[in-house]
């Protein structure tokens, strides 16, 4: 216990930003903690006594807040809509906690129940249709929400669209983390430990911490690249020039892969890696066909935030407005419309970026379409750019001539590791 106040903090220091998933949603803060007599009060009206490491979290530490997901549920707590209420109020949720929790290992209904659901054809009726999925959705009432399938748990925290995870309270298994998973008929399964042990809370809240610490620290990976870049960039003559090529190295190298980490991507889907490959081949290596005008060079980063969002879809999960992955791809492909503009040569401006060489003044061009980019979505009620702001942009992009009259000079392929890293073990010697 004594662990998790200080690297909570220490989490909280290194994303400033709340840049992890749903980090927004608590702001890495701990509620105030709950009197050891309500505690006592709760258990005595449920016939249960909750597991010592949840008791002693809710007690010394904070009655919910800062946690996995969206958060700790409060003691009595569970979401509620977009809010959270108590667990007699809003729809039933938490079972008898008296009775040990049922289940004692991965559980879904049989391949026979999912073969019931209803599957119309072009000819069943409206009226039909209404009435089976009624029915099913009585079934699934019954026989897969029911609240004593989590008996003697309670849910105590949310990752969205109703996936919960759940701390059994009462059985031979109390203490232990379970993933609701019913929401995308996914069942309920326990959370293990990387020795395959059962997580208890604390290696339930321990996990999350060590996770967004990882993926912050790789985040700042590009925070790290503006710091390498200064002391070269100091060296232009113009100011702007510099300024440029660190936003520039900043949009175009987002660390994409501790963000999608963040939201649930499979770890093999190497986006870092995939984005560097794009970029390389795409912009330098030999015998490349650049597009001719921005709008080509647009819509080929847009083919990023498509991949993007085709992953999370085969993941089960669905891209929304707090997705940072999305964020990021967003702005990448701003990013590119400020290439895009450039009115002087790419391989210049892609220099600069690099740190390779110095770079002629930033064309006035181009950074007023950086900041009319950036205007835009500031102009935004939420961070994520609307589809008629994207629209806005592409069709801005297309009135713009061609800004590039040739092909590169050509270049060695390059090195597996990407540019940046190279970059800067060299200026470190």
């Amino acid at each position: 216990m004594t662990d998790i106040l200080p690297r909570l903090q220490t989490l909280k220091r290194l994303d400033l930003d709340c840049a992890c998933f749903a980090a927004r949603s608590h702001g890495y803060d701990l509620n105030p903690p709950v009197p050891e007599e309500e505690v006592a009060r709760m258990e005595e009206k449920h016939g249960c006594r909750f597991p010592d490491e949840y008791r002693r979290f809710i007690t010394e530490l904070g009655n919910g807040g800062a946690g996995p997901a969206y958060g700790v549920f409060p003691l009595g707590m569970q979401d509620n809509m977009r809010d959270v209420g108590r667990w007699e109020d809003g729809y039933s949720l938490v079972g008898d906690l008296s009775k040990p929790f049922p289940l004692r290992d991965t559980w879904n209904l049989p391949d026979d129940f999912w073969a019931q659901q209803p599957d119309p054809t072009e000819a069943t009726t409206l009226e039909e249709e209404d009435r089976m999925n009624e029915e099913w959705e009585k079934k699934l009432e019954v026989q897969y929400y029911a609240t004593g399938i989590t008996d003697g748990a309670i849910p105590i925290s949310h990752e969205g669209c109703a996936l919960r995870n759940w701390l059994v309270v009462t059985g031979p298994l109390a203490g232990t983390v379970w993933r609701d998973l019913r929401a995308d008929y996914g069942g309920i399964q326990p959370l293990l430990n990387k020795d395959g042990s059962r997580m208890g809370f604390n290696d339930w809240y321990l996990q999350w911490i060590a996770q967004y610490t990882q993926q912050v620290e790789a985040s700042h990976a590009g925070s790290r690249l503006a710091e390498i870049f200064s002391s070269r960039l100091s060296k232009l003559s113009n100011p702007k020039a510099a300024a440029f090529a660190i936003f520039c190295a900043q949009a175009l190298y987002p660390n994409l892969e501790a963000y999608a980490t963040a939201i649930g991507f499979d770890k093999q889907f190497v986006l870092q890696d995939r984005l560097d490959e794009m970029l390389w081949a795409g912009l330098l290596q030999q015998r490349f066909e650049l597009p001719g005008e921005c709008h080509e060079m647009v819509d080929s980063m847009l083919g990023i935030k498509h991949d993007l969002a085709m992953h999370l879809s085969s993941t089960g999960q669905k891209p929304v407005p707090d997705d940072a992955g999305m964020k990021a791809a967003l702005y990448t492909y701003i990013a590119a419309l400020a290439f895009g503009f450039d009115k002087g040569s790419p391989q210049q401006l892609l220099s600069a970026v690099q740190g390779a060489m110095a770079a002629e003044p930033l064309p006035s061009a181009a950074e007023a379409e950086l900041q009319w980019a950036l205007d835009q979505l500031e102009g935004e009620p939420s961070e994520w750019a609307t589809a008629a702001t994207v629209e806005r942009q592409r069709d801005r992009a297309k009135a713009c001539a061609a800004f590039l009259p040739g092909r590169p000079p050509e270049t060695d392929a390059p090195a597996k590791q990407p540019w940046w890293k190279r970059w800067a073990a060299a200026a470190s010697n």
